[in-house]
This record gives C-alpha cells, structure tokens and sequence, in this order.
C-alpha cells in the first residue's frame, strides 16, 4: 500500500511536507515529516493522512506532533 502524508496550514496542503511511503507488509512503521511555516493568530495546521493504492483502513497506534517557534 502507498500512504502520502502531508502537513496543512489552514487546509491548504504544503507540499514540500509530503512523506510518500510505500508498505509491503503490515508490522508498523515510523514516518517523518518537516516544514518551516510561519504562524499567525488563528491558524489551524493539520496533518492529511492519504492512502493512495489501498482501500485498506489505516491504523495510526501512536501520533506525535511537535511545534517549535523560532
């Protein structure tokens, strides 16, 4: 199964993030992804999870995100 993952700003998908991973068996893997964006009051990021080649659910057992300001 191909799995895309992207970080997004606002909905608006950044596609310098994307994480393009290719899956052959099903035992777990670890993905990471980076952007440098700039924030603002109100912004909204979000992380888009797209399964590209598999009807498949996806399971996501643990999920860490981390911001840092600069």
């Amino acid at each position: 199964a191909q799995v895309k993952i992207y970080i997004a700003k606002n909905g608006t998908v950044i596609n310098q993030s994307m994480a393009d991973l290719t899956m052959q068996h099903n035992n777990g893997h670890a993905v990471f992804t980076e952007t440098v964006l700039q924030g603002a009051a109100n912004d909204e990021f979000t992380i888009y999870i797209n399964a590209v080649s598999s009807g498949n659910a996806i399971t996501i057992s643990a999920l860490t995100f981390t911001a840092h300001t600069l």
